[in-house]
């Protein structure tokens, strides 16, 4: 949260961090800036993967996207929730966590986790495949951060090469990578243990044309950025065949 508002204060900006306890139950940390604002219809989608806006302004540049999903993710796994504000570009931002209060009281019931919180995650064997280093990263994290053991490779060759040295369950590969731009799910599909592995295709291409090449490249499933995260959590729990039924 720090990073995000230093990164989009101009010197001889403010940034104000409070901390206070709305009632017995909850913790709020706020975090203001009077950097350059977020504009209104970026706001509903801040916190997904991969969000950028489409204007120009400072905040925009760089994308703060999966940075702040990450946040979220975090926040999530404590039973809490973030929240951004922002009157207009130009005017600064703020942004809101709310946590629960562990309170140690035996007449005290335990603070109720947030619904956001899902059932506990099956551990997956994950390969992620990126060449922008910060989505790539972050990605990984954030998997990590789900209980996943997960591998890394920033371009087509290496994504082939992690594949066949780790042998994951799930691959998640971008699509226009450098070396073996495209042909990454074939590559993988035309040996033995690559047929057995679940291969998605994150990209921002989102057409019917789009999906149908990624599905003839031996892809199971085609997830289209800014992504949703609870629905890449959802594919990760599901069996290989459930994934490629929901695709077609």
């Amino acid at each position: 949260m720090l990073n995000n508002a230093t990164k989009y204060t101009e010197p001889g900006g403010q940034i104000n961090i409070g901390v206070t306890c709305s009632g017995e139950e909850l913790v709020e940390i706020r975090v203001r800036d009077s950097g350059s604002g977020i504009s209104p219809e970026l706001l509903p989608r801040l916190f997904n993967l991969f969000t950028q806006s489409d204007s120009t302004t400072h905040r925009a540049e760089g994308g703060l996207d999966i940075r702040l999903a990450l946040v979220r993710k975090r926040v999530e796994m404590h039973g809490g929730t973030v929240a951004a504000y922002s009157e207009r570009t130009s005017r600064g931002s703020q942004f809101l966590i709310r946590l629960p209060l562990h309170i140690r009281r035996p007449q005290r019931k335990p603070v109720a986790v947030s619904t956001a919180t899902r059932e506990l995650t099956v551990p997956r064997r994950i390969l992620v495949a990126d060449d922008n280093a910060d989505s790539l990263e972050s990605l990984a994290a954030l998997l990590r951060c789900d209980g996943h053991e997960v591998y890394t490779a920033c371009d087509g060759e290496q994504a082939v090469e992690q594949a066949a040295k780790h042998r994951p369950e799930i691959a998640l590969l971008d699509i226009g990578m450098p070396k073996l731009d495209g042909e990454v799910g074939k590559k993988i599909c035309a040996e033995a243990w690559g047929r057995a592995m679940t291969l998605i295709a994150l990209t921002g291409w989102g057409q019917d044309t789009d999906r149908k090449r990624t599905a003839e490249a031996g892809f199971d499933a085609h997830l289209v950025k800014p992504l949703d995260i609870s629905e890449l959590f959802v594919y990760l729990q599901l069996p290989a065949e459930t994934i490629t039924a929901i695709a077609k």
